[in-house]
């Protein structure tokens, strides 16, 4: 399988129109960005949703939903600077994934498409939804509302992994150790759909940036002085996923003022069509 060409390229979905765009957000890095707009008038009228997927997540993943979705709503889709369409015009440096630079990428490609970013409702998953909590923490960012899946206050890698990311190993070693972390994540899920999604991410991935985003986040820690973020916040988490876990969301939900423990049948699921109608559901009432 060539699993560069998942980076790559417009993704058109029926419905609406696409468009790939490679924006600056740093000194020599562009994102890749998607953005769909509905074909339908009112439709492509309605406010844009802000997707960011998870620490090295594929489009294809998303797709499911995202091919509902693009019908009813504009959606802007950020790929972060550790995947693979993301374009380094110099030497890729661990300091460039520290956690705040993620949260000024995405302020960065707002701005671009000249919108306000706390008029705008956000969507994100598992280290996409961290970035986006530290962002709005710092008051990098805003939003008129966000609803985020597995958010995780801090990285649990387990004992084995901290130790070999922090040995300065050359990175072709973390290349055959690839397999391994395939079987690893794999193991700790249930779902056949959701096996098939984390494969194929780790398969996809560029090993360089992945081990240098381990290394520079693996010891960070959320601020959880969150009282001046006021707008309404999803936390979606399912009793199955065992890679993510719920304590986080827990304190979460504690932390947020307007912050919403929201339990979903599972992680997988919200990669579905099928939960469109929940996802909707919630940006309807938070705006209500």
């Amino acid at each position: 399988m060539d699993y560069s060409a998942m980076w790559i390229g417009s993704r058109q979905l029926e419905g609406a129109t696409c468009e790939e765009f490679h924006i600056d957000v740093d000194d020599g890095i562009s994102l890749r960005v998607l953005r769909w707009t509905p074909i339908e008038t009112v439709a492509s009228k309605e406010e844009t949703v802000v997707v960011i997927p998870g620490w090295g997540s594929v489009f294809i993943g998303w797709e499911p939903l995202l091919a509902a979705w693009v019908k009813r709503r504009p959606i802007i889709y950020i790929e972060t600077r550790e995947k693979g369409g993301t374009h380094y015009n110099r030497k890729v440096r661990k300091s460039d994934f520290q956690m705040h630079k993620y949260g000024q990428d995405l302020l960065a490609v707002i701005e671009h498409f000249k919108l306000n970013p706390s008029k705008l409702d956000w969507f994100s998953a598992s280290m996409g939804s961290t970035i986006i909590l530290d962002a709005y923490q710092s008051q990098i960012l805003g939003a008129r509302s966000s609803l985020m899946l597995a958010p995780n206050i801090q990285f649990n890698f387990p004992w084995w992994s901290k130790i070999l990311i922090k040995l300065p190993l050359p990175i072709k070693s973390f290349e055959a150790l690839r397999f391994i972390a395939v079987k690893v994540v794999t193991g700790k899920v249930t779902e056949e759909g959701q096996k098939i999604r984390y494969q194929r991410t780790l398969m996809a991935q560029d090993i360089r940036r992945l081990v240098y985003s381990a290394r520079i986040n693996i010891d960070y820690e959320m601020n959880l002085e969150m009282g001046h973020v006021k707008f309404p916040i999803g936390l979606m988490t399912a009793k199955n996923d065992h890679l993510h876990g719920s304590e986080d969301v827990e304190k979460l939900g504690i932390a947020l003022p307007n912050g919403r423990i929201i339990e979903v049948l599972s992680n997988q699921h919200l990669h579905e069509a099928a939960s469109l109608p929940e996802i909707e559901d919630f940006f309807s009432k938070a705006i209500a």
